[in-house]
């Protein structure tokens, strides 16, 4: 038997509407650009977007996101970092994992 358009439009809707519950908003209107600074002394403009497999990602003013291990960040914005992954993961009901503090070589 074959399955009724309006059924899938349901499903398809469903699947957007549970897909949207689950994800955090960022509240970008509500909060201001961060200066990242570096080890070296640079620094970048933008807003956390994702921390992954020892890299963080930034999204910069201009929509543009970057990306580069946490090992570079100085040592402010690490504990900046930690802080809100912490704070990611009381929102989503995790324990939240220690991040390792990069060795200097």
């Amino acid at each position: 038997m074959k399955t009724p358009p309006y059924y899938l439009l349901l499903l398809l809707l469903l699947g957007t509407l549970c897909g949207s519950l689950s994800a955090h908003d960022a509240h970008y209107e509500k909060t201001t650009p961060k200066i990242w600074k570096m080890v070296d002394g640079s620094s970048i403009e933008g807003y956390f977007f994702l921390q992954r497999d020892g890299e963080v990602y930034i999204e910069k003013l201009n929509e543009q996101i970057v990306h580069f291990p946490v090992s570079k960040l100085s040592e402010n914005d690490r504990h900046w970092l930690e802080h809100k992954h912490h704070e990611i993961a009381h929102l989503n009901g995790q324990n939240p994992v220690k991040i390792a503090q990069p060795v200097a070589v």
